[in-house]
C-alpha cells in the first residue's frame, strides 16, 4: 500500500514538473493584426504617445509591489520596474501593432501622405489573477492539470483613442474603444509567465483596434473626401 502511494506521488510530481515546462513561449505571429477594412484610406503618418504607454506599464508592474512610506515608494517602484520591465509587455508591442494595423488594414501605404493618425492609450489595467489555480495545481501535484485544469490565469483591459487629422492638422475624426482579454495557461495550452501577461495585453489591444477599424470603415466615405482635399 505504501509502495503504491509512493508511486502515485512520484507520477503526480513528474506530471506537475512537466506542467511547469510544457507551456509555450509567445508566438510572434500574435503581433500581426488581422481584419482589413474594405475602403482603405490614403497613406497617413502614424503617431503614438510612447511616454503614456510606458507610464501605464510601469504602474501595472508596480501597483501590487510598492510598499513603505510615501518618500521611499518611488525608489521601490523604480527598482521593481527595472527588474521586471524586460520580461513583460513593452511599448514596442503596441507601437508595432498600431503601425501594422494602419499600414496593412486601415490605409493604402503607398503614395503621398494625406494626414496623420494618432493613437493614445487612455487606460491600461492588467491583473495577474488569483493564486487559486496555482495553489490547486500545487496541492494536487499537477493531477488536476492532467485533465485540463488551468495552472495560471491573467487578464488585461485597455482603453485606446484614435484621432485622424488632415494635412492642415485639423481634427477629422475621433474614435475610442475598449479591448479585454484573458489568458488561461495549463498543461496543454497557454504561455509561460510572463509571456501570458504579454499575450493578454497584445490581444486586448488588437480587440480594441478591431472595434476602431469598424468605426473608421463606417465613416470611410466621409474620411476619404476630407483627406482628398488640399
Amino acid at each position: 500500500m505504501k509502495k503504491h502511494l509512493c508511486q502515485i506521488v512520484l507520477v503526480s510530481f513528474i506530471g506537475f514538473v512537466f506542467l511547469l515546462t510544457s507551456c509555450r513561449t509567445l508566438d510572434l505571429k500574435i503581433l500581426s493584426p488581422v481584419g482589413s477594412n474594405t475602403n482603405l484610406l490614403p497613406a497617413l503618418e502614424t503617431e503614438i504617445d510612447v511616454r503614456v504607454i510606458e507610464d501605464h506599464l510601469s504602474y501595472n508592474l508596480t501597483k501590487t509591489t510598492s510598499f513603505g512610506t510615501e518618500e521611499d515608494s518611488e525608489a521601490v517602484m523604480l527598482q521593481t520596474l527595472s527588474q521586471n520591465q524586460p520580461l513583460s509587455t513593452t511599448s514596442n508591442d503596441f507601437i508595432l501593432l498600431f503601425e501594422r494595423d494602419v499600414r496593412n488594414n486601415i490605409t493604402n501605404p503607398f503614395g503621398e501622405t494625406k494626414g496623420k493618425i494618432v493613437c493614445n492609450v487612455a487606460a491600461l489595467n492588467t491583473d495577474a489573477g488569483s493564486y487559486f489555480f496555482g495553489l490547486a495545481s500545487a496541492v494536487t501535484l499537477g493531477v488536476l492539470n492532467l485533465f485540463g485544469f488551468p495552472a495560471t490565469n491573467c487578464s488585461s483591459s485597455i482603453d485606446i483613442e484614435v484621432e485622424l487629422y488632415n494635412q492642415q492638422n485639423e481634427l477629422l475624426a475621433y474614435y475610442q474603444a475598449i479591448g479585454k482579454a484573458r489568458i488561461l495557461s495549463g498543461l496543454y495550452y497557454g504561455y509561460l509567465t510572463p509571456s501570458d501577461l504579454r499575450a493578454a495585453n497584445i490581444k486586448a489591444f488588437k480587440k480594441a483596434m478591431n472595434k476602431i477599424k469598424k468605426q473608421i470603415e463606417a465613416d470611410s466615405n466621409e474620411l476619404l473626401n476630407a483627406l482628398s482635399k488640399e
